[in-house]
């Protein structure tokens, strides 16, 4: 009723990030104006004024990984993000074949240290959320790495799918996560299905 009849001189903003789930009706009472994220360039100069002592590939990384959100970079930076992906790569790349074991560990391990770090910057978060997000942010890790060694394995089909299926792999145990199913079971069945699939 209100965006059919909106009181006097007012405008009415509203943010989605997914269009497509508007109501037909809501859509077509709106102006769309699209909003695209930040360029690469100006979050990775923005995050240098705000971390002058970060290194050049600390800020290129961060900068990745925020997809155009100087904010999320920010928080990579201040997270050790960058330190996580790289002890993470070196797990990822073991020959021939990864250890499942090491790696449910690490991301065990580092997911609660995320875990503490996301709780102190939020007094309100439960202790399970803050551990949820930890783990989460572990896995878009992995995700991002193997999204990485995919771009770099363009050449090789073979490569290029496992990588594919990986990310997949990655993506339906984040949804999982989300579901509240048992996390060691959910990170135990990936790492076992990542095994195969190397970083080299």
């Amino acid at each position: 009723k209100t965006l059919e009849e909106p009181p006097g001189p007012t405008f009415l903003i509203l943010l989605a990030s997914a269009l497509e789930y508007l109501l037909a009706t809501t859509q077509s009472r709106c102006q769309v104006v699209r909003f695209d994220s930040l360029p690469s360039a100006f979050v990775r100069a923005k995050l240098a004024e705000l971390s002058p002592r970060a290194t050049a590939d600390q800020l290129a990384w961060c900068a990745t990984w925020s997809e155009g959100s100087v904010g999320r970079a920010k928080e990579a930076m201040e997270f050790g993000l960058f330190e996580l992906a790289k002890e993470l790569d070196k797990k990822l790349s073991t020959t021939p074949r990864l250890d499942p074991f090491e790696l449910v560990k690490f991301w065990t391990e580092s997911a609660k240290g995320l875990g503490e770090r996301y709780a102190e910057v939020d007094a309100e978060i439960t202790d399970a959320e803050a551990a949820r997000r930890g783990m989460i942010t572990m896995l878009r890790l992995t995700a991002h790495s193997y999204s990485a060694a995919l771009r770099e394995a363009c050449d090789d089909p073979s490569q290029s799918e496992a990588f594919a299926t990986g990310i997949g792999r990655i993506a339906e145990a984040i949804g999982q996560l989300d579901l509240n199913v048992n996390a060691q079971l959910c990170l135990e069945a990936l790492a076992n299905d990542l095994a195969d699939r190397a970083l080299v």
